[in-house]
């Protein structure tokens, strides 16, 4: 008897292409790259929706950027691809390369700001609460990896430096 599937998205991960297929039924389970069946209601799940989320915001960033600015979005984005890989799958790649890059970047934002004397009330328009929603992703997709634990420490240092980054770039774009 034919089973319906629905094709529910492809990620690139772990350096192959994963074409994740739901079916009917599965019973509150899915499965990792390695094929065990999880409870969707694992963390290790909502630590990748977290994740999928914040790279479906930052997409949508993009859309209200200029092109150096979106080229900068979408490197991130697949930052995040690559993290999400190691979730799933666990080769602990290391991210050393990609931290020093965001701080570089980091660095040059926080100089242009400068010290901040007062707090920043989010969303001065689309374009920069869009921004602001992504650094919110960021910081709960932190916590949670904070709370699975399973994951190269590297992604904590990153997850944490890039909600950082998104506050900063967000206060050049206002600008």
């Amino acid at each position: 008897m034919p089973v319906d599937y629905i094709l529910t998205s492809i990620r690139i991960k772990c350096n192959f292409i994963i074409i994740m297929v739901s079916f009917p039924g599965d019973n509150g389970k899915s499965a990792l790259i390695k094929g065990k069946r999880i409870a969707k209601n694992s963390l290790v799940f909502d630590l990748l929706g977290d994740l999928d989320e914040l790279n479906c915001w930052l997409g949508l960033a993009k859309n209200y950027l200029k092109n150096k600015d979106k080229n900068i979005i979408e490197e991130i984005q697949k930052d995040i691809f690559v993290i999400s890989g190691q979730i799933a799958c666990a080769p602990k790649k290391s991210l050393k390369n990609t931290i020093e890059k965001l701080d570089k970047n980091l660095g040059l934002y926080m100089k242009k700001i400068g010290v901040l004397k007062h707090f920043v009330v989010p969303g001065k328009n689309k374009k920069i609460a869009t921004l602001d929603i992504t650094r919110t992703i960021c910081r709960r997709a932190e916590r949670k990896a904070v709370s699975y634990g399973k994951i190269n420490k590297e992604v904590l240092v990153y997850l944490n430096h890039l909600s950082k980054f998104l506050f900063y770039f967000a206060r050049v774009i206002e600008k």
